[in-house]
């Protein structure tokens, strides 16, 4: 039903549905880049929906855990900077998020980490959702930020 919404606006321009076409083309054939924010894509009359890489995942974790992005990339143990990294794991290893390999994800650290432990990072984050309502509102506050529900 929301997909029929989108389609609706007189201003979006016929789509060329042939296969070769890919999901980011189709993205941007409906929703034309915002020339203020180089990262933002408008929906007409209902939300802003952003195409991230990951240093733009990187700085809204850090900003939100309230800390340097050298702090919560680094080696140190306090939980804010642990929850941070559990949280930039989650959305750079996630299928539905930017879907990178377990082992691009650990080379983002430093030291680096193996994938073993961005794993371990990725499963704990989901048990903390569940579990932990600050880290769940973190969460959502990111992926509501950068991607649409």
């Amino acid at each position: 039903m929301r997909s029929s919404l989108l389609l609706k606006p007189s201003n979006i321009k016929k789509m060329n549905y042939r296969k070769e076409t890919t999901k980011h083309q189709l993205k941007e054939q409906l929703f034309p880049l915002d020339a203020s924010n180089s990262f933002a894509y408008v929906l007409p009359g209902i939300t802003v929906v952003r195409n991230p890489n990951i240093s733009h995942i990187i700085q809204y974790v850090a900003k939100l855990q309230h800390v340097t992005v050298e702090e919560m990339m680094g080696e140190d143990r306090h939980q804010e900077f642990v929850d941070g990294r559990k949280l930039v794991s989650l959305f750079a290893s996630d299928h539905r998020f930017l879907n990178m390999s377990l082992r691009i994800v650990g080379e983002l650290f430093k030291p680096f980490k193996d994938h073993a432990t961005v794993l371990h990072a990725k499963r704990s984050a989901w048990i903390l959702i569940e579990t932990n309502h600050v880290f769940r509102e973190k969460y959502l506050a990111v992926k509501d930020y950068f991607f649409i529900s």
